[in-house]
């Protein structure tokens, strides 16, 4: 494939990076203000258009409308928007009872994931939320459970107790029991909460599959995950990114 801008559109943020001659540029990112996103896709649109535009998406219509509206820009009107992943356009199979509600960045990096591993495996998206999925030796997806991401679980416990400062839980340090103000203590009990639930969530996956699995991790979250996760793991930032430029291909 040619020079492709490949675009992620999260609950969060946009993120985007460039894929040529078999290299995927470093990943980029703003948040959904059109000025923000004009400065920095919008910048690089000046200088260098794509062949190709492909978007995943788990966003309302009005974010995605912000992304078309800098494309429009600069004249980049063939794109194509993924929403849903259709099961029969790849090797990666889901028992979901409805494939198209299964997150379309779920589904792209289970998709890059096992084209990497071709053998069981865990997907994790450390972002806004948190999904932890499961793939067999054969490729098909078993299932998957979401929780709230490090810094939701921290504005859950803030937004249900009173008089208590909202936790911003952005620090990349290691959290620890013996905190001495309101705040900080909020955000170490958000990520204590945050990755023990992920550990255990793993390990009944491994326990039910009889084995340990290699773990693959993206998201925002991802690099402290990585760091406080009693085992070792793969983290991939463009993983959604290899996804989506690989069920491109397909298409």
């Amino acid at each position: 494939m040619t020079k492709t801008l490949l675009i992620d559109a999260g609950n969060s943020r946009v993120k985007w990076c460039w894929y040529e001659r078999g290299r995927f540029a470093p990943l980029k990112s703003c948040e959904y203000v059109l000025d923000e996103l004009r400065a920095a896709l919008g910048t690089e649109l000046t200088h260098d258009k794509p062949r190709y535009v492909v978007l995943s998406s788990v966003v309302v219509e009005d974010k995605e409308r912000l992304v078309d509206d800098v494309l429009d820009e600069y004249g980049l009107d063939e794109r194509l928007w993924l929403r849903s992943i259709d099961p029969r356009a790849t090797d990666v199979q889901t028992d979901y009872v409805d494939p198209t509600s299964l997150g379309v960045d779920r589904y792209l990096a289970l998709i890059a994931a096992y084209a990497h591993e071709k053998s069981a495996l865990v997907a994790i998206g450390a972002g806004t939320a948190t999904t932890i999925d499961a793939l067999s030796d054969q490729g098909r997806h078993m299932g998957g459970v979401i929780m709230p991401g490090r810094r939701l679980m921290g504005h859950c416990i803030a937004h249900g107790i009173t008089r208590l400062p909202r936790a911003n839980g952005v620090a990349l340090v290691k959290p620890t029991p013996f905190r001495t103000d309101t705040k900080s203590g909020l955000c170490d009990g958000a990520a204590y909460a945050w990755i023990g639930g992920v550990s255990s969530v793993l390990e009944d996956i491994e326990s039910r599959m009889g084995r340990r699995l290699p773990i693959y991790v993206s998201g925002g979250d991802a690099e402290y995950l990585c760091r406080h996760l009693d085992r070792d793991v793969i983290s991939d930032p463009l993983l959604i990114m290899k996804g989506l430029l690989a069920y491109a291909e397909i298409h």
